[in-house]
């Protein structure tokens, strides 16, 4: 971790399977404990406490079927023991709504699930609705691609939950793809549509495309790793290119019928809300307002970054609330020990 002398910073909080972490200390014995809030004044190695047995066990999952059947207990806990291609299927989502939401454990051990689209549904993501703990996972090519069909006045995508009111640790979307052409107000995020629970640890990478196909009211919000945040996102970071596009973009006239946002982190950042520790790098374009981290909110922002580089694109408004830096340095691990794009 690269700080300026004097300066405080958040230690972050690393995972090892097997093992439950008890803290940092300044010596390999284990006798002097520092705090999560460290301020550094020189070079300093620390060293993690580690206790072992925390072994998780739960219902192996092997096979798709395996990962399906979650739906039939979605309170229990569930422990990924080796990589799953999907080959293209739309699986149905894992936990439909808030009276049949995921509430168990999942533990995804480092595995990945991979190339795979959702079934029609108003929370679509691997997981719909997440009251759980959901981590060490990795997704890739996940493509969700929702039109009018879907019947619901408001729609919530996400490459891992459509909702998350729980806890996401330790996971990453790789090469999401989310397209949306949909009339009612629609929420969209790389990791989550709407966070009112816990992100943390976790990377994302991919597109959002929202456009409207008739002349309507309702919003359009795209994020980098979720639409709108009320609780907690830490230690995370997007690539991302997130356009919202209301109806008959590029005419010139953007009145309250063409309401679109994005950001690359998460876009609304309501009372609540915290984004900490977040780099953010990519292409963000609302026809109503774009920002780099979000697009404000009464939550709040701190020690964040953006590449230099980064495009945001607006017709109106435009916000930014992260430090801009070159991408050599953010990639070269501003706040991870290993790098960002290994």
């Amino acid at each position: 971790i690269y700080v300026t002398s004097g300066t405080s910073i958040e230690l972050p909080t690393p995972s090892y399977h097997g093992y439950t972490f008890l803290g940092w200390y300044e010596d390999v014995n284990d006798e002097y404990a520092v705090p999560n809030t460290y301020r550094v004044h020189e070079s300093k190695k620390l060293y993690a406490k580690w206790e072992a047995g925390a072994i998780i066990t739960g219902k192996k999952i092997y096979t798709l079927n395996d990962l399906v059947s979650i739906n039939n207990n979605l309170g229990g806990t569930y422990v990924l023991m080796n990589n799953i291609d999907c080959n293209g299927m739309a699986l149905p989502v894992l936990g439909s709504n808030s009276t049949s939401s995921f509430r168990g454990i999942f533990e995804g051990q480092g595995y990945t699930i991979s190339n795979f689209a959702i079934s029609p549904n108003q929370y679509m993501g691997l997981f719909g609705y997440n009251t759980g703990t959901i981590r060490n996972l990795n997704v890739e090519k996940v493509k969700i691609s929702v039109d009018n069909s879907v019947t619901t006045t408001k729609l919530y995508v996400g490459g891992i939950t459509g909702f998350n009111g729980g806890k996401i640790q330790n996971c990453s979307v790789k090469d999401g793809d989310i397209y949306i052409r949909f009339n009612n107000e629609r929420l969209a995020g790389l990791i989550t549509a709407e966070n009112s629970g816990i992100v943390e640890n976790c990377y994302a990478t991919g597109n959002i495309t929202i456009t409207q196909v008739s002349r309507s009211d309702k919003i359009a919000i795209g994020g980098g790793v979720c639409a709108v945040n009320r609780n907690a996102i830490t230690n995370c970071w997007t690539y991302s290119t997130i356009n919202t596009y209301g109806y008959d973009y590029g005419s010139g006239d953007y009145s309250s019928d063409r309401i679109a946002e994005a950001a690359g982190i998460a876009c609304r950042n309501e009372s609540g809300g915290v984004i900490k520790n977040c780099l953010v790098f990519g292409v963000v374009e609302g026809n109503l307002k774009s920002g780099d981290i979000s697009i404000g909110g009464k939550g709040t922002i701190t020690n964040c970054y953006r590449d230099e580089g980064m495009v945001i694109v607006d017709k109106t408004n435009n916000y930014t609330f992260a430090t801009p830096q070159n991408i050599s340095i953010l990639s070269d691990s501003l706040f991870y020990s290993v790098s960002l794009f290994s």
